[in-house]
């Protein structure tokens, strides 16, 4: 009879302290990061130097949605943790647990294959491998944490995984 009362007080005890180590808040750490923006030259004739120099230059993107998903992949499986929205300078705040983490464009938050037509041809799977990058990655942990994001603007005729056969700007 004490070994069964002495069984059952052990096990409750061991059932709390897990219960306690499961359900304990992790310790969370301050992320910084910026969003970026460069761009293509959409033109017909080919542009000043200038230009094209302002266009490759990073511009603080501002009102950008991004959202965070717990893993390296912007995959559907992967859980989104967070999502943020860049400030007039681009910048952005947010406390995180360690690990790693994938930053993604909230047009990136869905899968979407366009259908093809007399200009453009999409490669399917080329599409998937883009969709599971991140547009930033970051491992969250004790010290500084920061990342810098650049989002990069295509041409409409330019897009990855895109054949283009029709008419470019004249």
């Amino acid at each position: 009879m004490k070994n069964l009362k002495a069984l059952t007080t052990i096990t409750f005890l061991s059932i709390a302290l897990i219960s306690c180590i499961a359900f304990a808040p992790k310790k969370k750490y301050k992320v910084t990061g910026v969003v970026t923006e460069t761009a293509d030259y959409c033109g017909g004739a080919r542009p000043p130097k200038k230009l094209e120099e302002q266009l490759r230059t990073p511009k603080p993107l501002a009102s950008k949605k991004l959202i965070v998903r717990k893993g390296n992949s912007n995959s559907q499986k992967n859980k989104i943790v967070a999502e943020i929205t860049t400030n007039d300078e681009g910048k952005f705040e947010l406390d995180l647990p360690a690990g790693t983490y994938s930053f993604v464009s909230e047009e990136k938050t869905k899968l979407v294959i366009p259908a093809n037509d007399k200009f453009n041809t999409y490669d399917a799977e080329c599409l998937k491998k883009e969709f599971a990058k991140p547009d930033g990655l970051l491992t969250v942990k004790d010290g500084e944490n920061k990342i810098e994001i650049n989002i990069h603007k295509h041409c409409s005729y330019k897009k990855p995984c895109l054949t283009f056969t029709g008419p470019k700007p004249q």
